[in-house]
C-alpha cells in the first residue's frame, strides 16, 4: 500500500474510533497517521490530524492535550498558508475555544 492510502486509512479510523466514542483507540491511529505524515512532509495534512487530535483530546475532557494539539496545528497552518487562510482561522478558532 502507498503512504498516502496509508495515512489516509490511519486517518479515516482514527476519526471512527472518535466518533464511536473510543477515544483512546483514536489517539492511537491518529499519532500513527501523523508519524506517516511527518516522515514524508505532508506539512497541511499534519495540521488536519493534529487539529483532529486536539478535537478528539477535547472531547474526552483534556484541554491541556487540546490545546497543545490545536498549538501545534495552528502554527503550522499559518507558517505554511498564512494566518487568514481558512485552514489557519479554523484551528485558531478551535485554539481559542480551549485557551
Amino acid at each position: 500500500m502507498c503512504r498516502a492510502k496509508k495515512i489516509i486509512n490511519l486517518h479515516r479510523d482514527g476519526m471512527q474510533y472518535c466518533q464511536s466514542g473510543d477515544f483512546d483507540q483514536a489517539v492511537a491511529k491518529l499519532h500513527l497517521a501523523l508519524d506517516e505524515t511527518r516522515k514524508i512532509g505532508l506539512e497541511c495534512y499534519q495540521v488536519k490530524i493534529l487539529n483532529n487530535l486536539g478535537i478528539v483530546f477535547e472531547l474526552k475532557g483534556d484541554s491541556n492535550q487540546a490545546r497543545e494539539h490545536y498549538a501545534q496545528a495552528h502554527g503550522l497552518a499559518v507558517a505554511k498558508v498564512g494566518r487568514e487562510a481558512k485552514l489557519s482561522r479554523i484551528v485558531g478558532g478551535n485554539l481559542a475555544r480551549v485557551a
